[in-house]
């Protein structure tokens, strides 16, 4: 059985819209898919839909890629050190097949400034405590 996108988030963003697109200068039906489709994978393993392949757009599993490297990166109980080379290891490991060599084509030239923005968010969160 197929999980559904919560329904209430749809409602939210489509009660939102003017707002979203002037806040994003984006194309609304980009906002949606976004939304939408950032749990599909190229494997097909994903949902709410059971897309797969380039029937997800690039924008959708690139946030996808974003929403899953902040949980491998954000509920590893590791040091952030730790968490980084984990996270990339995963990323290498599948990440063409949930993402697409494209998306992870992006993500490795990016690479270093994701982690460095991680751990230094990491080391001023562990500051405060």
């Amino acid at each position: 059985m197929k999980r559904q996108l919560p329904a209430m988030t749809e409602q939210v963003l489509r009660g939102n819209k003017e707002s979203l697109a002037l806040e994003v200068k984006a194309d609304l039906n980009t906002v949606f898919d976004i939304a939408r489709h950032h749990c599909e994978r190229m494997d097909g393993s994903g949902y709410p839909d059971g897309l797969r392949g380039y029937e997800i757009s690039f924008a959708a599993r690139l946030v996808g890629l974003a929403d899953v490297l902040d949980t491998l990166l954000n509920h590893n109980l590791t040091s952030p050190k730790q968490s980084v080379e984990k996270a990339g290891r995963l990323i290498r490991k599948s990440g063409i097949a949930l993402f697409g060599s494209d998306v992870i084509a992006c993500f490795e030239q990016r690479q270093s400034d994701i982690y460095e923005l991680y751990l230094n968010y990491r080391q001023r969160v562990e500051s405060w405590a």
